[in-house]
């Protein structure tokens, strides 16, 4: 009979029990899915674990990985990714990606979602049954297919765990009316519980390769970010930053200054009014409601 053959992320979890078998001993209790913190190591301990793993895989973990991770099996799949970490880009018009040598635009743009257009948006995605910034994910993200004529894309997602960036994937080819978006949206979201994501510094530490006529689209909530926007404005080609003020929302958008920012500001108003538009066509469903 022949034997199942070892897949790569059982090696990898092999390897780490081993090192941990070496350091704490092998009746320590050690698991692939037991959290490690709960075996009462002091730090002293976690801290030989981590220079042997470091050993093994030299740059491609931290010791606030193994925080992160706290098993031996989310700590595998987390080494297994960093050895493809290259994030999925999105392809676009060449125009939005080449500078014409016209007068550039500002690659900002920000604007406020006032008190009551908040209520609006609070409303309208209460009966969507998601919230507000899932709303406005799910615009930012349509929007997109719309200039990349492509039903599909991957938008790279910041709005649930602190400084962990989703992949999101959203399919827009059977939406018929906004109603169906969001649902769609919400659905997809959702998934994002399901993945650890990936830790900004680790993006940064793997760097990201340029694309030329494809984008990576980032789209996270200011709260969620503890090292502010500059390491991810030099990760991700398109941006939008939305925070939460007192009584509003701002909303910040940004792509990279080699871009066409003529093209980008474009965009950047549509979605900007596209709200607008939105909330004219839901109201009256909200108001019956």
């Amino acid at each position: 009979m022949n034997q199942r053959q070892i897949t790569p992320i059982e090696q990898l979890e092999a390897t780490i029990l081993d090192v941990f078998h070496v350091v704490l001993g092998a009746d320590a209790g050690v698991t692939t899915t037991i959290n490690f913190f709960d075996l009462g190591s002091d730090s002293l301990l976690l801290a030989q674990i981590y220079n042997q793993l470091e050993k093994l895989y030299p740059a491609q973990i931290t010791l606030t990985n193994m925080f992160a991770y706290p098993t031996i099996s989310r700590l595998a799949k987390f080494i297994a990714d960093q050895e493809g970490m290259e994030l999925e880009a999105y392809p676009v018009p060449l125009d939005y990606m080449q500078n014409t040598g016209q007068v550039l635009q500002d690659h900002r743009y920000e604007f406020r979602i006032e008190k009551d257009r908040f209520n609006e948006i609070r409303d309208l995605s209460r009966i969507a049954g998601c919230t507000p910034v899932e709303w406005l994910w799910s615009l930012f993200a349509y929007l997109l297919t719309e200039i990349g004529n492509q039903p599909q894309l991957t938008v790279y997602t910041l709005i649930y765990r602190m400084n962990h960036i989703s992949s999101i994937s959203l399919d827009v080819q059977e939406v018929q009316d906004f109603n169906e978006l969001f649902v769609i949206a919400k659905q997809a979201l959702h998934t994002a519980d399901e993945q650890p994501g990936h830790h900004i510094q680790d993006l940064v530490r793997t760097g990201m390769k340029s694309q030329h006529v494809a984008i990576r689209p980032l789209f996270y909530e200011a709260d969620y970010v503890s090292g502010g926007r500059v390491a991810l404005e030099e990760l991700f080609d398109v941006i939008c930053e939305i925070q939460n003020e007192k009584r509003n929302m701002l909303v910040t958008m940004y792509c990279k200054p080699r871009m066409n920012t003529i093209q980008w500001n474009l965009f950047f108003r549509t979605y900007d009014q596209m709200l607008a538009k939105v909330f004219e066509s839901l109201r009256p469903a909200a108001e019956r409601g």
